[in-house]
């Protein structure tokens, strides 16, 4: 029984600190259970330490970044559950707040019981299934997405939002989602843009 703990990851003069408190099952199957939250996290601070160069601004360079530290992270082979939470991430001129996560080992990939976080545009992020690492590395699962300044959202991802986009005042899509770094599949999707659905599949 862990009643407080802390964990120091990183250089000893300025480490990311997460605290909490958990729980162990040494002789049974329950495994372990730990309950952590974070302070505000520093994107680019992250790229430094693992020897990357220049600023994390694009979408693909923080795909990459997010690969590049799960590749880094063991999944435990015992069971487990990981109840996670930070109040903020921060990238470039960007912040993702409230972010909260439970996850458990799954074979090689990491079971999402639930991810919930606030992305900009006003936009809330859901997701729960399964991510992927090393030559699986992917995601597999439900999402939604829901913006209420989708040009502020497109703005992020793309670097631009044209004319037609900062006219809608809500956007929103969900759907089961199976993406690895050379396909995109959206089953089961619904878009909705202001008043208007649409319903269907996306496949890249």
């Amino acid at each position: 029984d862990l009643a407080e703990m802390e964990l120091e990851i990183g250089s000893r003069d300025d480490p990311f600190v997460l605290s909490g408190q958990g729980t162990a099952d040494l002789r049974g199957q329950d495994g372990f259970r730990l309950e952590l939250d974070g302070r505000q996290i520093d994107v680019a601070r992250i790229a430094r330490m693992r020897g990357s160069e220049g600023d994390v601004a694009t979408l693909e360079q923080r795909i990459a970044l997010v690969r590049g530290i799960l590749d880094e992270v063991p999944v435990p082979a015992i069971n487990g559950v990981l109840d996670f939470e930070i109040p903020a991430i921060v990238s470039g001129d960007t912040m993702l707040r409230e972010i909260s996560t439970v996850v458990q080992p799954d074979g090689k990939r990491w079971k999402v019981r639930r991810l919930k976080a606030t992305l900009p545009g006003n936009t809330v992020l859901e997701f729960s299934g399964s991510v992927g690492k090393g030559d699986d590395f992917g995601i597999d699962g439900n999402l939604l997405i829901a913006s209420r300044q989708p040009s502020g959202l497109a703005v992020w991802l793309a670097g631009k939002a044209s004319p037609h986009i900062r006219r809608i005042k809500r956007a929103g899509l969900s759907g089961s989602i199976s993406a690895t770094p050379s396909q995109l599949d959206l089953q089961n999707l619904e878009i909705r843009l202001d008043d208007n659905l649409i319903s269907g599949r996306i496949n890249r």
